[in-house]
């Protein structure tokens, strides 16, 4: 029987249980169609004792999650995610800080060879054999009562999870790799990829152009929406839409009859957004060249370069399936290209362990240290020093 817990008083009593543990697995429900932030719609805990499994419902009137919360700080008390960004996205925003110790078995996944942002339904039958019911995975998670398909599903995302992760951190232990994901959860444990700040929201678009002015306009009125969605909790879109943003931009108006020229659905002239629009602009055109932002565009490589990065790609393909570690996770396309147009490249790829794997041999290729062979033997490329 999957318990349900519908109130403060039953969820302390887990909480107790669970500190207990040495690992609990975490998931979420929510919703964010509609909103800036996510809605929470439900928290699953799990760990390998299975009456311990819960669905904590947190649109429960007078729910206090504050036992939850702590259990989340709680640093004797390792917390496993799938996928986990989100989840920890969520739980930033009821705490102000992070859950602390996490493990995501999707990272894990990638360490282990099963591939690249691989899903809980294929980790599932990798390590257990069991494939997952999914049919319930797009549904309204705010309406009440919830079926008991639903809290079966939902459960299925934290009970299963307790075993994958045993049988998971045995590999990496016998593998000598636990200490590569703990690489990854600290960088995923970043307080800033959770802190919305509208000063950098401009970076999610493409800019038409690198002019300074252009920019502090683009830089400016991603700011003005981000705070917008912010401060009335919309997505960003029911604010100003990516192409209006861009469009504004680069039209600049400076007075009403500007908008006048807008394509599409036009900002309404005279409107209240449309006075604050005309604000952000001229404040942004009265910054001092020395305040625009900068954007570089990617550098293009000359045809050396890029027959470099295709020999680091193969290089990079080779080393990945020895160690039997998603390529990806060991360096980007955007690496590969850093590395064959710079001597040192400020990139993850050289740093840790990936560069004791990958970046230290790809730059000992590019100084002629080390060749590329056919091993008649195997069938397969190989690099060898020279």
């Amino acid at each position: 029987m999957i318990q349900v817990i519908n109130t403060t008083k039953e969820l302390k009593a887990f909480c107790k249980k669970w500190k207990k543990q040495p690992f609990i697995t975490v998931d979420t429900e929510f919703l964010r169609e509609k909103t800036y932030f996510s809605v929470l719609c439900l928290i699953q805990i799990g760990c390998l004792e299975e009456d311990l499994c819960a669905c904590v419902d947190p649109l429960q009137e007078d729910m206090d999650l504050s036992a939850l919360l702590e259990l989340m700080k709680n640093k004797k008390v390792l917390k496993v995610f799938h996928s986990a960004r989100q989840d920890l996205e969520i739980f930033y925003q009821l705490m102000q800080q992070l859950p602390t110790p996490v493990f995501d078995t999707q990272i894990g996944a990638m360490v282990c060879g099963l591939g690249e942002n691989v899903s809980y339904h294929n980790i599932v039958h990798h390590y257990l054999g069991v494939d997952l019911d999914k049919s319930s995975r797009i549904t309204d998670w705010s309406v009440r009562p919830l079926s008991e398909k639903q809290i079966v599903y939902a459960m299925g995302d934290v009970t299963y999870l307790a075993k994958v992760y045993d049988a998971m951190q045995k590999q990496l232990q016998e593998n000598g790799r636990t200490s590569w994901v703990s690489e990854e959860m600290d960088a995923l444990l970043c307080d800033d990829l959770y802190n919305p700040n509208p000063d950098m929201a401009w970076h999610r678009l493409k800019p038409a152009s690198t002019q300074g002015r252009y920019l502090s306009v683009l830089q400016a009125l991603c700011a003005w929406r981000e705070a917008k969605a912010i401060e009335h909790n919309r997505p960003r879109r029911y604010i100003l839409r990516d192409e209006q943003v861009l469009e504004l931009a680069a039209l600049c108006p400076q007075k009403m009859d500007d908008f006048k020229r807008l394509r599409g659905k036009s900002i309404s002239e005279n409107s209240s957004q449309a006075e604050q629009i005309l604000q952000v602009v001229s404040n942004a055109l009265n910054l001092p060249p020395e305040q625009h932002p900068h954007f570089v565009r990617e550098k293009t490589l000359t045809p050396a370069e890029q027959a470099i990065k295709e020999v680091l790609k193969l290089l990079l393909n080779v080393i990945s399936c020895n160690l039997g570690v998603a390529s990806k996770l060991i360096a980007s396309s955007d690496d590969l290209s850093k590395m064959a147009s710079s001597s040192k490249p400020d990139i993850l790829a050289m740093k840790g362990w990936r560069f004791d794997v990958f970046g230290q041999k790809a730059m000992e290729f590019k100084k002629g240290r080390l060749s590329l062979a056919f091993d008649k033997k195997t069938n397969s490329v190989i690099f060898e020093n020279r």
